[in-house]
């Protein structure tokens, strides 16, 4: 008899991972197809809008010379928001314990707690 343990190490962890991966290819389909839908496509067109999707993933583009303070925090959170957990020791912990026994080298706990913080009052 399987326990709730088990079966959310195994079954259920390969469900949500099948639900996240689905999504994200979706939310991308559904983005590429609304991106190059606007207007027709010339052929230089195609790489302009290829090209400004691109600029756009900079942190430091045209947008952010206007408010440089909101992009410095923007982009500040974002990475705050992905490394914070990825590199915490309690998580890293969690996934070593885990049916895919998982280690890499944690960040300080004092780092990960200001990053956390900062994402909270951001």
């Amino acid at each position: 008899m399987a326990t709730i343990l088990y079966f959310s190490e195994t079954t259920l962890l390969w469900i949500v991972a099948l639900f996240f991966v689905v999504g994200i290819a979706w939310r991308s389909l559904c983005f590429l197809i609304c991106l190059f839908r606007k207007r027709p496509v010339s052929r230089h067109g195609i790489w302009q809008r290829c090209i400004n999707l691109l600029r756009s993933g900079i942190p430091f583009h045209k947008a952010a010379l206007k408010r440089p303070v909101y992009a410095f925090l923007r982009y500040s959170f974002h990475v705050c928001l992905f490394v914070a957990p990825i590199w915490f020791s309690g998580h890293i912990v969690l996934w070593e314990e885990s049916f895919f026994e998982w280690y890499w080298t944690p960040l300080p706990d004092t780092a990960v707690d200001w990053m956390t913080l900062f994402v909270l009052f951001a």
